[in-house]
């Protein structure tokens, strides 16, 4: 029992007839009723578990509402649910009612559950969505680097030719517009962006397949626009890969994405299920690629068989520990300041647009390419490029399209005084 506590990390144990999880409930071990290192190790549980005849249970059928009052009533931290044979169906805690109550905004359904999504294959979905559906689950994605095949397009008309629009499915990874309007015709409710962005994915360099990230967002965004011109049906599209920081968000939502996937991002906090480690005088998180032979998600790319994945598209990385994502307001709220400038000043979204465009096009470093966005593209940092970047970043502030004349202008006048102050100081570029 103490094995399955260190395992499961659930002191709450129900015990049962037949050891599953929905036999007849037989009694119920908490942490206060054994003292590990004073109790002998060899004690039997059902010699210091609580009884049944002893628990206060509800019944299968009660509303939480009715469960709750049970438990405040009674004083308990769990209440076991049982059907008419004494078979345990769930539990409900108290701490649950706890924290709907400290996170309002909580991703749930108005049964109070927490929303719930899978990643599937295009091997074993005939077997693995039956089971994710009648367990529950709330919707499905397709999880691939390359979503741009047949697999893809039998796997999404399967699932829609069988549950319909019970449970949403989407798919991806896309970089372009065939790739998004394959997809969409093949039924997927949305669609993700991206190939070898993410900071433990290796695609790229692996299979030399992908395209920077803005580039392929901007150009799927496109694609889903004229897709809901031609067919009224919306696809909202994700953009995955690349996003570490808070304003990388605004970067992927200015360039059209409605949704994002963050992974490294979410992965640095508590509420991610990774352990916590200390690698020299820094706290870290294990965080690696779903394409790494860690993962051992080899269905996702291999060709079967037992031997190690063939072509290994992930590696194994650490994140720095960041405590808890609640207690992170303020990256919300930089959040939220950067969309208002972009929805307020026009001349926001035109930075952005061009150093996403920079960034995409060729390979800047992240310090060049974010300087940019964060000093409004300022003449100093441009300029102090190497004359191929430069002459590859102006050509872009001079061309995009609706670029304000007063900026083009002002970057004029700046770069002139840069130049000068550079030839006084006895230096050429």
């Amino acid at each position: 029992m103490l094995e399955l506590v260190r395992r499961t990390e659930h002191s709450t144990i129900g015990v049962t007839d037949d050891g599953t999880p929905n036999g007849k409930l037989l009694g119920m071990v908490t942490s206060r009723d054994y003292r590990e290192g004073k109790d002998p190790i060899d004690m039997k549980v059902k010699d210091f578990m609580t009884p049944f005849a002893k628990l206060i249970v509800g019944e299968l059928g009660m509303t939480l509402k009715e469960a709750n009052q049970i438990i405040w009533d009674h004083k308990l931290n769990t209440l076991p649910i049982i059907d008419k044979d004494q078979k345990l169906q769930y539990f409900v805690f108290r701490k649950d009612y706890d924290s709907h109550r400290e996170n309002p905004k909580e991703l749930s359904g108005g049964d109070k559950k927490l929303l719930v999504g899978a990643g599937i294959n295009t091997r074993d979905y005939k077997e693995r969505v039956p089971a994710l559906v009648e367990a529950g689950v709330d919707v499905l994605c397709i999880d691939s680097s390359d979503g741009y095949s047949e697999w893809q397009y039998e796997t999404l008309h399967w699932i829609k030719d069988t549950y319909g629009d019970k449970v949403l499915v989407g798919a991806g990874n896309v970089v372009d517009q065939d790739g998004f309007n394959y997809l969409a015709d093949a039924g997927a409710d949305f669609i993700k962006v991206g190939i070898g962005g993410g900071s433990i994915c290796i695609t790229r360099e692996q299979k030399g397949i992908g395209r920077g990230q803005a580039t392929a967002l901007i150009d799927v965004a496109k694609a889903r626009d004229e897709y809901f011109k031609r067919h009224g049906v919306y696809i909202p599209i994700c953009s995955d890969g690349g996003l570490v920081h808070d304003y990388h968000m605004v970067l992927a939502l200015a360039m059209g994405a409605d949704f994002l996937m963050m992974g490294r991002y979410f992965a640095r906090f508590d509420e991610s299920p990774t352990k916590k480690m200390k690698i020299g005088n820094n706290f870290v998180k294990e965080y690696w690629g779903e394409g790494s032979n860690r993962a051992k998600n080899w269905q996702r790319y291999d060709m079967g068989g037992n031997e190690s994945l063939k072509v290994e598209e992930g590696v194994d990385s650490y994140v720095p520990y960041a405590g808890k994502l609640k207690d992170k307001p303020e990256d919300a709220l930089a959040l939220i300041s950067r969309l208002a400038l972009i929805d307020d000043q026009n001349l926001a979204s035109h930075y952005i647009c061009v150093a996403s465009q920079l960034y995409t096009q060729k390979p800047f470093s992240h310090d060049k390419v974010y300087g940019y966005i964060l000093n409004y593209l300022s003449a100093e940092k441009v300029c102090a490029l190497e004359a191929e970047d430069r002459e590859f970043v102006e050509h872009f502030l001079m061309n995009i399209e609706g670029m304000p004349q007063q900026l083009i202008e002002r970057y004029q006048k700046d770069r002139e005084a840069y130049f000068k102050k550079q030839l006084e100081q006895g230096v050429s570029k």
